[in-house]
């Protein structure tokens, strides 16, 4: 650590384990508390050996979770973990950060109460934060691997990239048997049908590719006693892509945390942080709104088939869920964000209603 192997370690307390590591935090004398990112063995590796991540077929790594750190911490300017050390040389690969201070975002909410001026105040902050992140552009989309560094030279083309992502979607269902064929055979014209009508539109507001953090929900960020980000620590899944595949994500895990009424004034609390920040992103534009759609029917394709089969009491019915819902985006053109949080409410227990103030 630091060049100097010179210490004394005082402790190791297990944290959490997620999808893909197993965390820990460490403390060493004389030195400030660390965390341990340990992976987890044969979890999340493609049929060519590489570990990957579910959603864009991303290369994991520790190597390039630490760039993602400095990159989101350096060149965003948002609050990242320090490096200290990775390992890939001998048993798990590791990372060791700095810990960063707060709590999880739900856990912020529950102490608050469910306050609304809370949740709204935390949203303007996260759109602030997000408004930052997408100042750092690049010349093409795909898998950001470091600074100005895409995964294989990059995909040209929001329509090219669009294709790769839902192409993964599909393949991966079509092995999980996780549609019959009648409901594949509507998803895949669906996709064909919306990207042909949209072609011209995108060669005309063809937009560069922008930093996007993508995987964000309320349990895998921290914020401060007032709210504001304190630490984004799971930046594995970073993208050079469109705005909307940021935005799509925020309807589906943050401004759809209550209920109807409550999605507007979390939207109009999001928008006010982002653009006084200087994000610069139509919320009304048709072609916007088009590809937010197309993001979360892929997003719930993958869901579908992440929890076929599911048995654990909680979970059993939850590929039906969102295949209903998947559905209905298909044959209403407009994702119902709500819907989507009362199947997440199950588990997460999330009340319905803000308390005031």
């Amino acid at each position: 650590i630091e060049n100097n192997t010179d210490f004394t370690l005082e402790g190791i307390k297990f944290l959490d384990s997620g999808n893909g590591h197993d965390v820990f935090e460490i403390t060493i004398k004389d030195f400030p508390p660390l965390v341990a990112r340990i992976e987890k063995p044969n979890v999340r590796v493609a049929q060519d050996g590489v570990k990957r991540d579910t959603h864009f077929n991303g290369p994991l790594s520790v190597k390039r979770q630490a760039s993602l750190y400095d990159l989101v911490r350096v060149e965003a300017g948002l609050p990242a973990p320090k490096v200290y050390a990775i390992s890939e040389k001998s048993g798990p690969p590791f990372i060791i950060t700095e810990k960063m201070n707060g709590v999880h975002w739900r856990e912020y909410l529950e102490a608050n109460n469910y306050s609304k001026q809370a949740y709204l105040k935390s949203l303007s902050f996260f759109g602030a934060d997000l408004a930052a992140v997408q100042q750092v552009r690049f010349s093409s989309f795909g898998n950001v691997i470091a600074k100005n560094l895409i995964e294989s030279g990059g995909i040209s083309g929001l329509e090219n990239y669009l294709h790769r992502i839902i192409q993964l979607k599909l393949q991966r269902v079509s092995e999980q048997e996780a549609f019959t064929i009648d409901e594949l055979d509507s998803l895949k014209n669906y996709f064909n049908y919306t990207l042909s009508i949209i072609e011209n539109e995108i060669k005309v507001h063809e937009q560069s590719p922008v930093l996007v953090l993508t995987d964000l929900h309320p349990m895998n960020f921290y914020v401060d006693e007032m709210g504001k980000p304190s630490g984004y620590f799971d930046l594995e899944s970073c993208q050079s892509g469109h705005p909307a595949l940021e935005f799509y994500q925020i309807g589906m895990q943050f401004l759809n945390y209550f209920n109807d009424a409550m999605f507007t004034c979390a939207k109009d609390a999001f928008v006010s942080g982002f653009e006084e920040n200087g994000g610069c992103y139509d919320w009304e534009h048709p072609l916007n709104k088009q590809v937010e759609n197309i993001l979360c029917v892929a997003h719930l394709t993958g869901s579908v088939g992440s929890y076929k089969g599911a048995r654990d009491g909680l979970r059993d019915n939850w590929s039906d869920n969102f295949k209903e819902i998947l559905f209905d985006v298909i044959n209403t053109g407009g994702m119902d964000y709500v819907t989507f949080a009362e199947v997440l409410r199950q588990k997460t227990k999330q009340p319905k209603h803000v308390t005031l103030p």
